[in-house]
C-alpha cells in the first residue's frame, strides 16, 4: 500500500511521464484510443476529467457511446 505522501510525491513525475508519451505518440502518427467503462459513471467522468486536466487537452477528443438514463437527460450538459 502507499502512503498518501508517497503518492502525492510519485504524482508530478508521472504527469510528466504521461505528456511526454502524449507527445511521442502524436510525433508517431499511430492513432490511439483509450476506452474507459463501467457501471459507475461519475468515476469514469472523474477519470475523464482528469486525463483532460493531465495532458495536453487540444489532442484529445472525447466521445461518449450509449443511452443516456432519464435521470441523465434532465440535466443537459
Amino acid at each position: 500500500k502507499v502512503s498518501k505522501e508517497e503518492y502525492e510525491e510519485s504524482l508530478p513525475p508521472l504527469r510528466v511521464d504521461l505528456l511526454n508519451a502524449q507527445f511521442e505518440v502524436r510525433a508517431s502518427d499511430v492513432p490511439v484510443m483509450i476506452v474507459l467503462s463501467g457501471d459507475d459513471r461519475e468515476a469514469v467522468s472523474e477519470v475523464l476529467n482528469l486525463l483532460h486536466h493531465w495532458m495536453d487537452a487540444r489532442y484529445l477528443d472525447a466521445h461518449f457511446f450509449g443511452r443516456r438514463s432519464d435521470y441523465e437527460r434532465q440535466y443537459p450538459r
